[in-house]
This record gives structure tokens, C-alpha cells and sequence, in this order.
């Protein structure tokens, strides 16, 4: 058993010392004091350790309600980035069904146009050949003089081709929501 880093032996040597220099009267009396000092001691010790204990006890609460407080708020932030990517992920899907039918439309039209741009150009081409013929018939009636009836012979009459308008607008219409 040490006592402040005194030994049996050597505390036996302490008490031995001290009632030579005191004497056997004043010893009693000096180990009263000196257990009174070490008791008020020990409750100082004591005090302060408790006052340790209580303000960690106070930073670990704290430290816990920092915690909890800065983890609900990334939940929260994390919600919010989640909702955003939902609505930036839809948005880029109705744009895109968007284009395509606007693709889709404008590729008909244009489809449209070649169409009625190619019956128009064929009912022109139709036309001319009948004029050539026509005047070459002409032509070769007059260079013959008259047929064995005594007339020249009719212009074939040309018929008027049938028209193809093309579309003048493409409706496009805006995405249903």
C-alpha cells in the first residue's frame, strides 16, 4: 500500500520522527489536522471532477443535437435533390417527345410538298408532251397541205390536267401536359 509514494516502512519511520519532534501529545492532534486537510482535499477533487463529468456530459449532449439537427437537414437536402432530379428528368422526357413530334410533323409536310411538287411536275411534263405533239401534228399538216377530204386536219385538243395544291401550313401542335 503506498501512500503519496511512501511505502509501509517509510510511513513507519514518518510516525516515529514526528512523535520525537512533537511528542506523544501533539501527535494526535497534528493527525487530526492533517486527515482534515487530505478529507477537504479529496472533496475538492471530488467537486472538481464532478464539474468535469457535468460540462462534458453538456458538450456531449450538444455535440448530439448538432448532429441529429445537421443529419435531418442533408435528409431533407437530399429529398429536395432527389424531387429536382425527378422533375429535370421529366421535363427532358416530354422535350424530347416534343421533338419528335415536331419532327414527325415537319418530316410530313415535307413529305407532302415532294409529293404534290412531283404530281405537279408530272402534269406539267403530261402537258408539254401533248403541246409537242399537237404541234408537230400541225406542223406536219401543214407541210402535207390537206388530207384526202379536203380539211386539215383538227388540233387535238388538249384536256387540263388535274391540279394538285400542296399544303400551305404544317399544324404543329405544343405537347399535351
Amino acid at each position: 500500500m503506498d501512500f503519496f509514494g511512501l511505502g509501509p516502512g517509510e510511513i513507519f519511520m514518518v510516525v516515529i520522527i514526528a512523535l520525537l519532534v512533537f511528542g506523544p501529545d501533539k501527535v494526535p492532534e497534528i493527525a487530526r489536522t492533517i486527515g482534515k486537510v487530505v478529507r477537504s482535499l479529496k472533496k475538492a477533487a471530488s467537486g472538481f471532477t464532478e464539474t468535469i463529468n457535468k460540462e462534458l456530459d453538456d458538450v456531449k449532449k450538444t455535440t448530439s443535437e448538432v448532429s441529429t439537427s445537421v443529419t435531418q437537414e442533408l435528409n431533407e437536402a437530399k429529398k429536395a435533390v432527389g424531387e429536382l432530379n425527378t422533375s429535370v428528368s421529366e421535363g427532358v422526357a416530354a422535350i424530347t417527345k416534343s421533338t419528335s413530334e415536331v419532327t414527325t410533323a415537319v418530316t410530313d409536310g415535307v413529305n407532302a410538298v415532294k409529293t404534290a411538287s412531283s404530281d405537279v411536275g408530272k402534269s406539267a411534263a403530261d402537258g408539254i408532251d401533248a403541246a409537242k405533239k399537237a404541234a408537230s401534228d400541225i406542223a406536219k399538216a401543214a407541210t402535207e397541205g390537206t388530207s384526202a377530204a379536203g380539211k386539215v386536219p383538227e388540233a387535238p385538243v388538249l384536256k387540263p390536267q388535274e391540279t394538285v395544291t400542296p399544303p400551305t401550313t404544317v399544324p404543329i401542335t405544343a405537347p399535351e401536359e
